[in-house]
Formats: C-alpha cells, structure tokens, sequence
C-alpha cells in the first residue's frame, strides 16, 4: 500500500512539475531554471545531511555509485533542458508531456539488457498500452 501511494504522489508530482515547468519557459529561458535548481539543490545540502544523520543511512563513498549517480544526475539535467526547450517552443503541453511519458520504456529496456529483470505478459500488455495511448494523440 505504501509503494502505491508513493508512486501516486510521484506521478502527481511530476504532472505538477512539468506544469509549473511550461509556466516557468514562458518567462525565462529553460537554462535559468536549472540555475535555480542547481542554487535549490545546494541549499538543500544542510537538511539533507541532518535527515542522513538521523536515520540509520550508512554513508559510504562507493566510486562506481558516484559514477552512477553523476551519469543519473547529467542525464537528469539534459532532459529537463530538452523538456523545456520543447515546452518553450510548443503550445501543445500536454501532448509533449504524455509523449515524454513513454520514457519507461527506455528504463524497461535497459534494466532487461543491463540489470537481467524479467519481462513478463503484465509488462508486455502495459507497454502496449502505453504505445496505444501514445498513438491515439497522433
């Protein structure tokens, strides 16, 4: 119950975040958002090492998990800015929002090549789904 309703307020976060994003790239441009991300994020630094502190975190320094987290972050990075780039050139956000939504299917694919998870009928079916929803905004 608890992994539904997490992944609940995700989805609803992220819908709220590319709303706010569209308003936001129709004043400035999708660079100074991530200037402010990056001044947020580092503002952020003192809670998140007292939040570290008071819960049972192990904070190890792994090469490779860094590595990992970099290449996560850069990538993060770069599809905000594309994402606004599209919002700030686009009247039609909701159709870019659900056709960036089919990015799943990217992380489907590689944790099936990379990480070995399985792909059964379930997620054979949602995929489907997710391309036929995709296709009905063409």
């Amino acid at each position: 119950m608890k992994n539904i309703l997490f992944i609940t307020l995700t989805v609803v976060f992220s819908g709220i975040s590319v709303f706010f994003r569209k308003l936001a790239v129709d004043k400035i441009h999708p660079y100074q958002i991530q200037v402010l991300a990056g001044l947020l994020y580092g503002a952020l630094i003192p809670a998140w090492m007292f939040f570290m502190t008071k819960s049972s975190i192990n904070f190890n320094f792994n090469i490779l998990g860094n590595l990992y987290g970099v290449l996560c972050l850069l990538s993060y990075v770069l599809s905000a800015v594309i994402l606004g780039l599209l919002l700030k050139t686009s009247a039609s956000v909701g159709t870019i929002s659900i056709l960036v939504s089919i990015n799943p299917l990217i992380t489907l694919l590689f944790s099936y090549f990379f990480l070995g998870e399985e792909i059964n009928l379930k997620k054979i079916i949602a995929t489907i789904l997710i391309l036929s929803g995709v296709a009905l905004l063409k």
